[in-house]
């Protein structure tokens, strides 16, 4: 009986890690307004072709508060390298906004997007 408790528990922990370890593509999914990555990733791709550095400021900010609590969700389901190419490319993305360089910022939006894009696989 004590054997069958055990391999019984054993089974469901490995259960559980593997929902965890494949939860990414759903994590990574809006749970609120605030956290709506995809949304404010189309808002930010609005404001750097139509020049306006301004809201793009505005919603790179909001980009990175929704993207601390998506990564809080998704740091256990995702590979370390992904979070971190994220982040870096945010902080790129930001800079060049604040520079209002239309041609990096195209750059670094489309190299997060790919990064957002391939977070789930």
């Amino acid at each position: 009986m004590k054997r069958v408790i055990i391999i019984t528990c054993t089974c469901i922990l490995l259960g559980i890690f593997i929902l965890i370890m494949n939860s990414g593509s759903f994590l990574k999914k809006s749970f609120t307004n605030r956290d709506d990555v995809e949304t404010l990733l189309q808002n930010l791709n609005e404001d750097i072709v139509n020049g306006d550095w301004k809201k793009g400021q505005e919603d790179i900010e909001k980009l990175i508060d929704a993207w601390d609590m998506v990564s809080k969700r998704i740091q256990f389901s995702v590979e370390r390298d992904d979070l971190m190419g994220i982040e870096l490319s945010i902080a790129r993305l930001k800079g060049s906004i604040r520079g209002e360089n239309k041609d990096q910022s195209l750059i670094g939006f489309e190299e997060l997007k790919s990064y957002w894009n391939n977070l789930e696989e």
